[in-house]
């Protein structure tokens, strides 16, 4: 830290009261480097100025970067604890652990404002008055929940179009796992409250269930609708089975989250483990990593991920279980009781924070180890078998280059419309997502016509579009093409042209052509032969003359073609939707200054664009705010089309 710098600090912790709150540093140019909380600020901020031999590697090299401090003060702790929360939510500051998990895992959907209503998968949660359970880390379990679900109960399946215009009952009626009421005559309050049973076996609670689907059952039987009791009866026989199966994994806790934290040799990677446990029973589990790179202790790490991980939409237990002892248990229970809205707490009064300490507790915690060791060992090993399997690619091929962030790029248009061009990442072997990109080419314009239909055109302006904003630390380790020597040649010659700067190695890949004789049809065709039942993949690559033959089913063959293949997909993915758009637009939009609602008018009034081209001035200024000078500018954009078809566009 500067004299400067800590001269002014200790200024300003001299001026602060022995008070709870919390402390923001900041660098130079006021980022914010890490957000703290504290029970007196004065006492943990002269922390931050003793010798640099006293402090741990995080606090020496946060102390060199800072450059001032901010400070709220509070009134409790446990407002310290909320606002720190949140601090960390804005700003992310990368002094802080973070859990990077800002996927929205699904949750499931009930709306019981419906007249039938149904069980849908969603990623967001709304504040629309419907039931929501979840979220769900595991999508396959949330699967198999709603596989398990609709097996037991007669639920609507189907949207509400569906719903509203069938002609007859689904198959699933046919199999007795639909009442059908969008054909039959089925009472809405028996409906309701058979959802009301689905919420009730989602949420664990299974004995009051079974009572309930008894009393129905008995209820339907002497009101003599024997199929209803029927249908309850085969419920009841579904739910026994199901809680025969899960007395496995039956516990003597009755609500809880039990969380295990497993850390690296070098401390710099954290592995924790969330078991949950609902009216007894495990219901799941969630995984999750954390990046370690300052080497905090248990204590910081944990308080953190708490806070964070129930920060999202979660339903709070009543006991949260660790296995060992933070130094502010209460603050933290009522910290997270109070972030928590009412639904997510579960309608508990209050949640607690503590360490294991009976035997069952101490069990259930042995079964989160255990868990969170295999995961670690899944990861791991998921992790060493995909570098080994890059190694496999480099010495199949002899390259020197380490593959470890490849790119792979592909054009995708419908004989020159719609061009669009794509861009996927592969880091370790495996694709990155959050750095794909998509590329839509101009083609309308008159200094890129020239591109439509030209795939070297193309190929030379995403090249170009893309090199212009790369920085030499950013350099991909491989670039591939899909496509040809020309591709090929159409990338590098940009790259050599205007960024001789960047030295990046170009790949091409494009299918063999396997073309046999056949004296039956006297012509030349494509025959797949006896040993030979899929094409050769030719990998290209500038300054070698003869292009590598990928062997079928070998490493490098797997690996460039999923990349190629991928950004296949992520290109034509695009283009359908530009394609949807493009087809669904008018000619009228180029019009300047012709919204919606004059277009509208005008094809209502004209009924196609070619009797819009064939109108007067004076018959196009009768519309409803159209003048004569508007008029004048519809026909002459229109004077140079050609609407032969008479079709409204």
């Amino acid at each position: 830290m500067q004299p400067d710098v800590r001269t002014r600090l200790k200024r300003k912790i001299a001026s602060l009261p022995f008070a709870p709150g919390v402390y923001v540093f900041k660098g130079k140019d006021l980022q914010v480097l890490y957000v703290g909380k504290a029970k007196s600020l004065p006492d943990r901020l002269s922390s931050y100025l003793s010798s640099p031999l006293s402090q741990t590697l995080k606090t020496q090299k946060l102390a060199a970067q800072v450059w001032d401090v901010e400070t709220i003060v509070v009134q409790t702790e446990v407002e310290a604890l909320l606002l720190e929360r949140s601090l960390i939510k804005t700003h992310g500051p990368h002094f802080n652990i973070l859990l990077r998990d800002d996927k929205h895992y699904p949750y499931i959907k009930v709306d019981l404002q419906q007249d039938w209503p149904r069980l849908t998968v969603v990623r967001r949660r709304s504040h629309d008055g419907a039931t929501y359970l979840g979220p769900f880390s595991c999508v396959e379990s949330l699967y198999r929940v709603l596989n398990l679900v609709h097996n037991i109960f007669p639920l609507v399946r189907c949207s509400e179009y569906e719903f509203t215009h069938c002609q007859r009952p689904c198959n699933y009626h046919s199999m007795g796992q639909c009442w059908a009421p969008c054909h039959k005559e089925v009472s809405k309050e028996d409906y309701h409250g058979m959802i009301q049973d689905v919420l009730a076996f989602m949420r664990g609670k299974n004995k009051e269930l079974t009572k309930s689907l008894r009393s129905k059952m008995s209820k339907a039987a002497e009101d003599e609708d024997f199929s209803l009791a029927a249908s309850y009866r085969d419920q009841l026989n579904a739910l026994q089975e199901v809680a025969f199966q899960e007395k496995a994994l039956n516990t003597s806790l009755q609500e809880a989250d039990v969380i295990a934290m497993e850390m690296d040799d070098q401390h710099k990677r954290v592995f924790v483990y969330v078991l949950h446990i609902r009216d007894f029973l495990i219901r799941g589990g969630g995984f999750f990593e954390l990046h370690n790179p300052f080497k905090e202790e248990q204590n910081q790490i944990m308080h953190q991920f708490l806070l964070q991980y129930y920060m999202r939409p979660r339903e709070l237990p009543q006991v949260i279980l660790l296995s060992f002892v933070l130094d502010d248990f209460k603050a933290l229970s009522k910290a997270l009781y109070t972030q928590c809205s009412y639904k997510d707490r579960g309608g508990a009064k209050k949640v607690a924070v503590k360490c294991v300490r009976l035997k069952a507790e101490k069990k259930a915690m042995e079964t989160c180890v255990n868990n969170c060791r295999l995961a670690i060992q899944q990861k791991l090993a998921a992790q060493a078998q995909q570098v080994d399997f890059i190694e496999q690619v480099r010495k199949e091929l002899q390259l020197s280059l380490s593959l470890r962030h490849v790119e792979c790029m592909d054009v995708s248009h419908f004989s020159g419309t719609g061009t669009v061009a794509s861009r996927v990442v592969f880091e370790n072997g495996k694709p990155n997502k959050s750095l794909y990109r998509c590329y839509h080419i101009p083609t309308d314009s008159p200094t890129s016509q020239h591109i439509a239909g030209d795939d070297y055109g193309a190929i030379r302006y995403v090249i170009r579009r893309w090199l212009a904003k790369m920085d030499e630390d950013n350099v991909p380790d491989a670039v591939v093409i899909d496509g040809g020597k020309g591709q090929l040649m159409a990338a590098v010659h940009v790259q050599q042209e205007e960024f001789p700067h960047l030295k990046i190695p170009f790949f091409a890949l494009a299918k063999a052509k396997n073309f046999q004789y056949s004296k039956a049809y006297g012509r030349r065709r494509r025959r797949k032969s006896h040993n030979q039942s899929r094409p050769k993949e030719r990998l290209f690559r500038y300054g070698y003359k003869n292009a590598v033959e990928l062997e079928y089913g070998s490493s490098s063959y797997r690996f460039f073609t999923q990349l190629r293949d991928e950004a296949h997909r992520f290109a034509l993915r695009h283009h359908k939707k530009r394609m949807q758009k493009i087809r669904h637009s008018s000619s009228l939009e180029n019009v300047s200054g012709l919204g919606t609602v004059l277009r509208k008018r005008l094809l209502q009034r004209f009924s196609s664009l070619k009797n819009i081209q064939a109108a007067s001035h004076e018959d196009l200024a009768s519309v409803r705010g159209i003048s004569l000078a508007k008029a004048k500018d519809i026909k002459c954009y229109l004077s140079s089309k050609d609407f032969s078809d008479n079709v409204v566009k």
